[in-house]
């Protein structure tokens, strides 16, 4: 436990609490007005104190690793947030009123048990970090088109069964992962993420890839492994950026002559 006098550190900026066994904090935390990051990972935290809607200029919240089932309300008074982490909790929904966290560059979310995404997780425009890896997520709301500012979409270990077409949308995005899902094939759309250089879709259940895929010019990896592709489509030799390709376990007989073309092809497998 923190002792209530924890909150005449007034000038406290940073508290790191990080792998203890905290159960429950003491309000009077909400009186440490100038902390900007809060660390509390790695403890038996269930809630938190409604008073902790009163650190204003928080910018960091660290949860990971905690009993957390549902996202306490007073974080969704955390205007200033720009990143939350929730990794390893019991989480089984986001509420809505999480689109009050403008300012949220990063959001991670691994290992809980979400099995949809709120509508309203598309007004966090200025994220560029979303991790939702080994969640139970069966869909992607097409909203998330509107999330322009993603870098890097993690959603592997989910349970996608197909990629809306508004993800063509996210044209800043450099790495995503959706490794691990049920995705029998890729939209069109896919061809429209011009910034991609990572696409990571091993284990899967793909049996072709859209021609479309010709269009992601700067791509230096592509992670096919562990799906049901019999063939690939000649457009693949347009991939001049293509560094790494990775095609285990799945059922070709032959690749097309023009993967002839990727001269900077390293690996092969």
């Amino acid at each position: 436990q923190l002792p209530q006098e924890i909150a005449s550190l007034k000038n406290l900026s940073v508290l790191n609490l990080n792998n203890n066994k905290l159960s429950q904090l003491p309000p009077e935390i909400g009186n440490l007005n100038s902390l900007n990051e809060l660390r509390l990972e790695g403890n038996v935290l269930s809630q938190l104190p409604q008073e902790i809607a009163s650190l204003k200029n928080l910018s960091v919240l660290n949860l990971n690793n905690n009993k957390l089932s549902q996202l306490p309300s007073a974080v969704e008074s955390l205007k200033n947030l720009t990143v939350l982490n929730l990794d390893n909790n019991k989480l089984s929904e986001l509420p809505p009123k999480i689109a009050s966290l403008k300012r949220l560059i990063s959001l991670t979310l691994i290992s809980n048990k979400l099995s949809q995404l709120p509508l309203e997780i598309t007004s966090l425009t200025r994220l560029t970090y979303l991790n939702l890896y080994g969640n139970q997520l069966n869909q992607l709301p097409p909203e998330i088109g509107k999330l322009t500012s993603l870098i890097d979409l993690q959603l592997a270990g989910n349970n996608l069964r197909q990629l809306p077409p508004e993800i063509g949308n996210l044209k800043s995005l450099f790495v995503v992962n959706l490794g691990g899902n049920q995705l029998s094939k890729l939209p069109p759309e896919i061809g429209k993420l011009n910034s991609l250089n990572y696409l990571y879709l091993n284990d899967n259940q793909l049996s072709e890839l859209p021609p479309e895929i010709a269009r992601l010019k700067n791509l230096t990896s592509l992670i096919l492994e562990d799906n049901k592709l019999s063939q690939l489509p000649s457009e693949i030799g347009n991939l001049t950026s293509l560094f790494e390709l990775i095609l285990n376990n799945n059922q070709l007989s032959k690749l097309p002559p023009e993967i002839g073309k990727l001269n900077s092809l390293n690996y092969l497998y």
